[in-house]
């Protein structure tokens, strides 16, 4: 509140009007502090829920990348054939394991406000039967919306969430070396990483 008095002592207007803006700027200041921010209004996921699960710029991941797993240091979201798994990567790993752990982040492709994953032979994580696989890309809506995630900031600062467009409330996360579909938890944050391959 010494924020707010120190910003009305320079304010010269009616009483109401200066209860207004020591009004407005409390408000706006306790929604801060409380970490809650405006969602974009566009998206429907987002309508309505708070914080947590905003969306990430784009600018953060387009591009290759690698996605750690944010619970078990060393373990990055790849492929075994064509399933997901969690794939240990270390400095000795052999070129095919950081490329299985390496993705090309593209527009998504039923959003371009959300993200999809192509891998190096040009198969896209989608999801299939509450996992997720690589398949290739077909023209069809259910594989558009199958293949696209959006991010959300995840449970563990500087990770992210990644929840299915076609299913809210649907997240990628482990279950130990698993990739699966389901509802938020630890296992489901990422950091963003430097690709592998």
């Amino acid at each position: 509140m010494a924020l707010v008095g120190s910003i009305l002592r320079g304010v010269r207007a009616h009483p109401i009007a200066i209860a207004l803006t020591a009004g407005t700027l409390a408000l706006g200041i306790g929604l801060c502090v409380a970490g809650w921010t405006a969602s974009n209004p566009r998206d429907p996921v987002l309508a309505g829920r708070p914080a947590p699960y905003r969306s990430i710029g784009p600018q953060r991941m387009f591009g290759p990348v690698s996605l750690e797993s944010a619970d078990v240091t060393g373990s990055f979201v790849g492929a075994a054939g064509d399933v997901g798994a969690l794939i240990a990567v270390g400095p000795n790993s052999s070129v095919e394991d950081r490329r299985a752990a390496t993705f090309v982040v593209v527009s998504g492709l039923a959003d371009p406000a959300c993200f999809s994953f192509r891998a190096a032979d040009g198969r896209y994580l989608r999801r299939s039967a509450e996992r997720l696989r690589l398949s290739n890309a077909d023209r069809s809506d259910r594989f558009r919306s199958d293949a696209t995630l959006c991010a959300r900031r995840g449970a563990v600062p500087q990770s992210i969430a990644l929840e299915l467009f076609g299913r809210p409330g649907s997240f990628v996360r482990h279950d130990g070396d698993l990739i699966r579909v389901g509802a938020l938890d630890a296992s489901g944050a990422f950091m963003v990483r430097q690709p592998l391959a």
